[in-house]
């Protein structure tokens, strides 16, 4: 990184160079601090001046149309002198390596530069700068920023350039990850910000729900018969149960993202889990009148943490039921391969298209949820939930989906 005190010492450099004669300057030369050249452009003066008795008179549109003519100008520029410093920063022992001359030093991007400097210059200028990769002799590339002066008494004949170079890379570098890190931290401050909003539209429809059913309690509770009021109450208590695991569930997921949540694993039957599971989604089946079809031949017996993949199982199914298309039906499917128990989740509903797939687990901004957002805006929120719950077990979730054909979500958990 250039820092404003060694700009001010370049000046000095470049003011004590060119005010002494070529035996004093010696010393400050080859001891300076910063990687110094001097150049001798006057056969390249000559020869531009050549060029204009031809008649050419705008030299960028005659280098744009003789693209070849900018390396055989830069071929005529002499490397007189440089210090040791600059030795060191093209990894160089002999200044006679530097000296045959610069063009095998120039890096691609370098060569636009050198184009735009030597234009200055031919415009009357006597200072260009410039920041730009450098080729060392060993083939690395260095990021260096790059300062050529023409003194005064040399502006009719170019015999004399000072030129200061200076290593940027770490400079570079650390603007680089400091981009970087910029830009992964307004992308997980954006990803935050839709999930926030996922888990508030999840909540706000549960309790919209839990509203709603309450009302038409008070307002009909004296018609009602008993086991009408009843069954009210259980979606109430279901509702309410749901708002508080999801709630529950974020709390945990937060504590995954800080490595400080424990699985509690315990061996158990799906069939045991699946029950519960379709117990509390019942009054979602039942508004859309959808059946569930569990096939697990060998009443399979899971060691995993039970709360955990009750969500992942009730999260999965819950999105199965809401995309479904009434008077369908959901199959779920149990049983083991490779050493693993595989747990299969399939609809038949309104199904996803491949960018809809693609942008599930995506936590980039602009990622789509994985589903209708007309339908559910929150359940992009409840898929990340369970990735990252499967994975704590050491799992894997896939899904394949096609539009209007359904979706298939499967699970994969080592066995015990």
């Amino acid at each position: 990184m250039i820092l404003e005190s060694e700009r001010i010492r370049e000046v000095g450099i470049e003011k004590n160079i060119s005010g002494l004669k070529s035996v004093d300057y010696k010393n400050i030369f080859d001891s300076a601090n910063v990687a110094l050249w001097i150049e001798d452009a006057s056969l390249l003066k000559s020869e531009i001046e050549a060029i204009r008795k031809r008649g050419v008179y705008n030299f960028r549109t005659y280098l744009t149309r003789n693209p070849a003519e900018l390396h055989r100008l830069i071929d005529l520029i002499r490397v007189v002198d440089v210090n040791e410093k600059a030795l060191a920063l093209y990894q160089v022992k002999s200044k006679t390596q530097i000296e045959k001359g610069i063009r095998s030093l120039l890096h691609n991007e370098s060569f636009g530069h050198v184009r735009e400097e030597l234009l200055s210059f031919i415009e009357g200028g006597s200072t260009y700068e410039y920041e730009s990769e450098k080729r060392t002799f060993h083939g690395e590339l260095i990021a260096t920023h790059i300062k050529t002066v023409i003194p005064q008494e040399s502006l009719e004949t170019w015999n004399l350039w000072f030129v200061t170079i200076n290593d940027i890379s770490d400079k570079r570098r650390l603007e680089k990850k400091m981009f970087e890190q910029q830009v992964e931290f307004d992308s997980v401050t954006l990803f935050r910000n839709k999930q926030l909003s996922a888990v508030s539209h999840d909540v706000r429809n549960q309790l919209g729900n839990l509203l709603g059913f309450s009302e038409i309690l008070i307002e009909r509770f004296y018609e009602m018969s008993d086991t009408k009021k009843l069954d009210y109450i259980r979606l109430m208590n279901q509702i309410t149960k749901q708002t508080h695991e999801l709630l529950h569930n974020l709390l945990n997921w937060t504590r995954i993202k800080e490595d400080k949540f424990l699985l509690d694993k315990t061996e158990f039957r799906f069939a045991d889990l699946f029950e519960e599971s379709e117990y509390q989604l019942s009054y979602l089946l039942q508004a859309k009148n959808i059946s569930v079809k569990l096939y697990d031949e060998q009443n399979m017996l899971l060691f995993a943490d039970y709360n955990i993949l009750s969500f992942v199982v009730r999260n999965i199914l819950g999105n199965a039921v809401k995309f479904s298309k009434a008077n369908s039906h959901i199959e779920v499917l149990v049983g083991k391969a490779s050493g693993k128990v595989v747990i299969v989740v399939k609809d038949f509903g309104v199904g996803m298209s491949e960018e809809e797939i693609a942008g599930i687990y995506n936590n980039a901004p602009a990622a789509k949820n994985a589903v209708n957002e007309s339908s559910s805006k929150g359940a992009g929120l409840g898929l990340i939930l369970c990735r990252d719950f499967i994975k704590l077990h050491g799992g894997s979730i896939s899904v394949k989906s096609e539009k209007e054909i359904g979706t298939t979500f499967t699970i994969l958990i080592p066995e015990k």
